[in-house]
């Protein structure tokens, strides 16, 4: 039986509105309850079980929202099913607020049918709710194909157990958490300050990145063409935006067209002092003229900068006489300094590259402040790879904008 934890009980979106329209998880059949509405007994009724032939224990202290543990042999399985059921409260747009039962019902029925040391790799629970599947960047393909079997072998073990599929809880499907070392249960951010593997670059920037949400509707058909493809937009979309040519060039050319604004913002081209880049050389920017690491590789060799290295990492001497390097690998791992103060170990921190660019052999963050200086806060975290217009400006002496900047327009 898994640990419950008061902060986590939160409010589940999928049974909130089930509750609201009046509508059993169990079913959509005409119910008759036996307990007055509003009680616990008559939401485990709504649960479809007897309280008489359940136990019922509260666990939540004096002066905590009500919190109770029932257990139910009902299902036949090989032990008890013990569940949680809580108060939780909404409000309205006018600030009235609602409150209600609650539960993590169908997750410990999961839980139950799929043992947690049966689940492939792919499959991870970092909070005390149903899990979620996990995929890495560079292990994508093998992630994806494990996770849409996965989902058939669940519907296949909630039919040998007699439950319909509506009853397997929804779950996302995002980039894989990558998380820094633990040091009593907290997440040290000071243990990769140096050397970080390619691997976990990518990962921290690929880190709960969305690919697709499964629930009762799609779970029985996930593992389809349809949801490869959609999975592989996002994937792609992704590193577009990143600019890993190493990723996106895996796709044809078309393939890089049709993703734009799939699940970015959108990307758009530079425009150098005024002159706008050719589609084909995809000098990618953001909507203000925001380039990824690899675009500005681009754009120095277009603009006959001579520059040392490739894509990944390079190095240039600026207008004012000062030789800079960027690169990929130039970075170190950090905590999220807000939700690491809450991980545990099975509500993991996020974890962000901290890019820094090298001038004259000194590593900088942001302008003049040396990643040495740097406080342990998100003002100073440099989340992406990118290079900003006014610091291009100031190397290069190059006013770079987009395509949406000078028209305000996309430019598909």
């Amino acid at each position: 039986m898994k640990k419950i934890t008061f902060a986590s009980v939160i409010c589940m979106a999928v049974i909130t509105t089930l509750l609201f329209t009046g509508c059993s998880p169990l079913g959509s059949k005409e119910r008759h309850y036996k307990y007055e509405e509003g009680s616990l007994e008559r939401h485990i009724e709504w649960l479809d079980l007897d309280p008489e032939q359940c136990s019922i224990k509260k666990i939540s202290g004096e002066g905590e929202s009500d919190v109770y543990e029932v257990s139910t042999d009902k299902y036949n399985l090989d032990k008890e099913l013990t569940f949680y059921v809580f108060r939780n409260a909404s409000s309205n747009m006018i600030g009235a607020v609602t409150w209600y039962w609650d539960d993590n019902f169908k997750d410990e029925l999961f839980y139950a049918i799929y043992p947690q040391e049966q689940w492939p790799s792919v499959l991870q629970a970092h909070q005390e709710y149903a899990p979620d599947f996990e995929i890495g960047p560079l292990t994508f393909y093998e992630d994806m194909q494990s996770a849409m079997e996965t989902t058939d072998k669940i519907v296949e073990l909630y039919k040998s157990h007699g439950f319909s599929k509506d009853m397997i809880p929804w779950s996302h499907v995002q980039g894989r958490y990558t998380d820094t070392i633990r040091v009593d249960g907290v997440t040290d951010s000071q243990y990769y300050l140096e050397d970080v593997p390619k691997e976990l670059i990518y990962q921290a920037l690929f880190e709960s990145e969305h690919l697709a949400n499964i629930n009762d509707d799609n779970v029985d058909s996930f593992n389809s063409d349809y949801y490869k493809t959609e999975m592989e937009k996002y994937y792609l979309d992704w590193a577009v935006e990143k600019g890993l040519v190493d990723i996106y060039s895996k796709f044809s050319y078309e393939d890089r067209l049709e993703i734009h604004g799939y699940g970015w913002d959108g990307y758009y081209y530079a425009v150098v002092d005024g002159e706008a880049t050719d589609e084909a050389e995809e000098i990618f920017t953001d909507y203000d003229g925001t380039l990824p690491y690899s675009s500005f590789y681009k754009l120095l060799k277009r603009q006959g900068i001579p520059v040392e290295g490739d894509w990944y990492h390079y190095k240039f001497t600026g207008i004012d006489g000062k030789e800079y390097e960027f690169g990929y690998d130039q970075c170190i791992l950090e905590a999220d300094p807000v939700s690491s103060r809450d991980a545990s170990d099975t509500d993991f921190s996020r974890t962000f590259n901290n890019f820094y660019y090298i001038c004259d052999g000194e590593k900088y963050i942001f302008g003049n402040l040396k990643l040495e200086d740097r406080k342990y806060n998100r003002a100073n975290i440099h989340w992406d790879p990118f290079v900003y217009t006014g610091q291009v400006e100031k190397m290069t002496g190059l006013i770079v904008t987009s395509t949406h900047a000078e028209n305000n327009t996309e430019v598909f």
